[in-house]
């Protein structure tokens, strides 16, 4: 049942996907199935937009063995769902796991980005802004191509969010990168219009020459 529910999910068929988990969990009492079919409903009531549902299924697989193999992946999903529900003090308590205890460099990437999401909808531009910056700036993002397109969006909404916090200088910067390695992205006209009202902003910020100056 678990590699139905998995066929399932991947065709986007939620509900066949829970009813194959749900199957699953009634006919074993074995810990590493109960496990697979915990995470599986989880993800499937993520996956249908269920939060409270995916919420559910994923505290039952953490309370059935906080030291699992899904464990990760599982504060993921939980996260996730958290911010689905608004409930963000628990999103980020799922995060702070991943980046305390997590070894695996790209599921702390991801949340990574998430963190940016669910700072976002606390109204936490700042914060947000911090979070996409850590991640846009990866010294070269095209060696990494399973996680090349996590690097060119977080660069994206890095440049948005400096261009709205007024930041030119990371406008400028993260114009720059999107040139440099996305440079037939279909933004790349807007990118371009960013860099050039960042430079506009700019040489009306500088002050002017003393011997242009008013009063001189």
């Amino acid at each position: 049942f678990a590699r139905v529910g998995q066929l399932m999910l991947a065709n986007g068929l939620h509900d066949q996907a829970i009813r194959a988990y749900e199957i699953m969990l009634d006919s074993t009492e074995d810990s590493g199935l109960r496990e697979r079919g915990y995470y599986g409903l989880g993800t499937s009531y993520h996956a249908k937009g269920d939060c409270g549902k995916a919420i559910e299924n994923i505290e039952e697989l953490i309370e059935l063995n906080e030291k699992t193999g899904y464990f990760f992946e599982a504060s993921m999903v939980l996260a996730k769902a958290c911010r689905m529900c608004e409930q963000y003090d628990d999103a980020l308590q799922a995060l702070t796991a991943i980046y305390e205890q997590d070894k695996d460099a790209g599921r702390r990437k991801k949340a990574e980005f998430e963190l940016a999401l669910v700072q976002l909808a606390q109204g936490r531009k700042d914060a947000a802004f911090a979070s996409y910056l850590r991640l846009s700036l990866y010294p070269d993002p095209l060696r990494d191509p399973v996680f090349s397109d996590l690097y060119r969006v977080g660069t994206l909404r890095c440049l948005d969010l400096a261009m709205e916090l007024e930041d030119w200088d990371a406008v400028l910067l993260m114009a720059e990168r999107m040139k440099q390695f996305w440079p037939e992205d279909n933004r790349i006209g807007a990118v371009n219009n960013f860099r050039d009202d960042a430079l506009l902003e700019k040489a009306r910020e500088a002050p002017l020459p003393r011997e242009l100056a008013p009063g001189q």
